[in-house]
């Protein structure tokens, strides 16, 4: 698989998972394509600034960033 079609595929996964959020009363001022966008964003971020650093904080400021975001 090519990285654009992972890619692809995994804002897909990620919109499903907004969908099913849905349904269940959660997300519901979201727009999934867009949620998805942006949490994907999200990850793409926090995988280039572990990599550019080598700081595993990098990681622990992703996910409270990503957990602030969805708690909002």
């Amino acid at each position: 698989m090519r990285f654009g079609e992972f890619q692809r595929s995994l804002v897909a996964c990620i919109s499903g998972f907004v969908l099913a959020a849905q349904e269940n009363g959660e997300f519901l001022d979201e727009d999934p394509a867009a949620l998805a966008f942006e949490i994907n964003g999200q990850f793409l971020a926090a995988h280039a600034g572990f990599n550019l650093t080598d700081n595993p904080a990098v990681l622990d400021l992703a996910r409270a960033v990503l957990h602030r975001r969805l708690e909002g």
